[in-house]
């Protein structure tokens, strides 16, 4: 059972895969170019609609990462891009047209965006992108139009140790007719 916010709202807490629904890869690590394009997703079912109020990535790498590249000295050819799917045809394309080629992109979309490193080990490249404090709830993610919340890489990541894209929101149920019940 998942918990409960005060709203009487299922909270939701998941690392998009490569299903969309909890079940597939999560760690993005793998070689994606050369035709090898990897989308990680997250999908409703057709009864319920996501409420994404939070996206959440995580690069994780050996050594020290600069401004100027993607974990540690990793260049992305195509970058990354976030988006929303409807079907297979609408998009709303988050990142704008520009992906995220660099640590420091993050930053162009995220406002937190920080590294950390405790002692020896592995440096975490942390992002919070924060869609209701742009002056919206969150972004709707409708099961009934097969809406999807995707991560497209097309660049080979895996010189990562590794790399995450989580959500956080709420968990809409619907009635038959599709209007929101809690």
């Amino acid at each position: 059972m998942r918990p409960i916010i005060p709203n009487g709202r299922q909270y939701l807490n998941r690392t998009l895969d490569t299903v969309g629904n909890g079940s597939g890869t999560k760690n993005a690590i793998g070689d994606y170019s050369g035709g090898g394009l990897e989308t990680f997703f997250i999908a409703p079912p057709a009864t319920q609609t996501f409420l994404i109020t939070r996206f959440l990535p995580q690069v994780v790498d050996a050594g020290s990462f600069d401004a100027a590249s993607w974990g540690n000295g990793i260049t992305l050819a195509n970058g990354v891009k976030v988006a929303v799917v409807r079907g297979s045809t609408d998009e709303i394309d988050l990142t704008d047209a520009n992906t995220l080629k660099t640590n420091a992109d993050w930053g162009r979309v995220c406002f937190d965006v920080f590294v950390s490193t405790w002692g020896v080990g592995n440096e975490y490249l942390h992002a919070r992108w924060s869609f209701f404090k742009g002056g919206v709830p969150g972004l709707y993610l409708h099961g009934a139009h097969s809406d999807k919340l995707v991560v497209t890489l097309n660049d080979d990541m895996s010189d990562l140790v590794a790399q995450y894209f989580a959500v956080q929101g709420h968990v809409l149920e619907l009635d038959q007719h599709g209007v929101i019940i809690k």
